[in-house]
């Protein structure tokens, strides 16, 4: 990985490479000798030009026009023109990593997967039948099915005697509480959490998943699937990497992990981010958590079912780019996470970004332009509603500040 150029401080010499290191695949680890020499009020030495310039050379130009944007008080324009013309043009290779296959040939081995579903017996019916042919059997299938009763359905089972699968009725609808139902129900090591409408489940998938567990000593495997609606993952280089967040519609996890936070908040039920809330919670206990952009598969992404059902995840981020009315908004489940687990003035930009994605759109200046227009045109609605659910993100957050 090559050394920053574009300044003499040691500092922003070590923030560059750590930042690029991580983006190459190098798996750091937390390291109790190493923070006995860090003091929290140490802080760093970094100018403000060297901030600026950090940004221009690992971010977009989106990224440094919105940062100067931001601190417009604390960057001199000197600084800004500096570091826009202070590009540097070297590239960060990949951090290649052989995986061992014998590594997984532990015979007690055992996998339960778990999959909530609602609604989505076709989808559900297709997956278990890719899930058949795995070449390294599940030793148990948890269904928990949420489906209301009078639309309640057992006979998508009969086609799949030969799997060990568990059945749970629920009349209790919600993601976090039935993925709950189905850990404490749970005999295996490890728990693959997948969603009810995922698809093109290669049979070596699970042992690639162990595979990865087991040569980086990790606690945590996230697939990155392909989702309908969005741009395809670039898989050419393969790469593993640090994961900052935990997917449930493919993620395999230790158990233990699972019991020791508690499982999914139950307050997030019926709303989104619940995974990712899940995953920081393990993150922050010390859990090894890593992706690998060769375990891919297809979600579905049902128009029926799941979150649908909620009226929760109507619009994206990639439809929202590709669109010129639709604003993909911060759930206020979204910002409930925020502030359960970054500072204040985090939160506050976390917000301002997403009232500043309300202008942007993919394709020609012609589209930007009217999409800006339209921005500026539907701004007061668009804080008026970042506000409204700040307010209930806020109220729940009181309620777990209060129990």
């Amino acid at each position: 990985i090559p050394l920053a150029s574009y300044s003499d401080s040691l500092d922003i010499i070590g923030l560059d490479f750590g930042f690029k290191a991580l983006n190459a695949g190098v798996i750091t680890r937390f390291s109790t000798i190493l923070s006995k020499f860090i003091s929290r009020e140490q802080g760093n030495h970094i100018s403000r030009k060297d901030e600026l310039l950090f940004i221009r050379n690992n971010f977009d130009n989106k990224a440094y026009f919105w940062t100067y944007l931001m601190n417009i008080l604390r960057y001199s324009p000197l600084h800004f023109i500096i570091g826009f013309i202070k590009k540097s043009n070297l590239e960060t290779p990949i951090f290649s990593r052989d995986l061992e296959p014998n590594l997984i040939s532990d015979d007690n081995l055992h996998v339960s997967a778990v999959i909530a579903t609602l609604d989505r017996y076709k989808t559900l019916t297709e997956e278990l039948e890719e899930l058949s042919h795995l070449d390294l059997p599940l030793k148990e299938i948890i269904i928990v099915d949420q489906t209301p009763k009078n639309r309640r359905s057992l006979t998508f089972l009969d086609n799949f005697k030969q799997l060990p699968i568990r059945y749970i009725e629920t009349d209790r609808i919600g993601q976090c509480s039935a993925r709950n139902l189905g850990v404490s129900k749970a005999t295996s090591k490890f728990v693959w959490f997948l969603d009810d409408d995922m698809k093109e489940i290669p049979s070596n998938y699970l042992r690639e998943h162990l595979k990865t567990i087991y040569n980086l000593d990790a606690d945590i495997s996230c697939g990155v699937p392909d989702e309908i609606g969005t741009n395809l993952i670039d898989r050419r280089v393969p790469k593993i990497m640090l994961s900052d967040g935990f997917p449930t519609n493919d993620v395999l996890v230790k158990r233990t992990l699972l019991d020791a936070v508690n499982g999914f908040d139950e307050k997030m039920d019926q709303l989104q981010s619940e995974d990712q809330e899940l995953g920081l919670r393990l993150i922050k206990m010390g859990a090894l958590s890593v992706k690998n952009n060769q375990l891919r598969l297809l979600h579905l992404r049902a128009v029926k079912g799941g979150l649908r059902n909620h009226n929760v995840r109507k619009i994206t981020f990639a439809s929202s780019r590709i669109s010129l009315f639709q604003r993909r908004f911060l759930h206020y489940s979204e910002i409930y996470l925020s502030l359960k687990h970054f500072t204040k003035k985090q939160v506050k930009n976390s917000l301002y970004l997403s009232i500043r994605g309300t202008f942007i759109i993919r394709g020609s200046i012609g589209k930007k332009i009217f999409k800006m227009f339209i921005g500026l045109l539907l701004l007061p609605h668009s804080i008026f509603i970042t506000l409204k659910n700040l307010r209930l993100a806020k109220a729940i957050f009181k309620r777990d500040t209060l129990a």
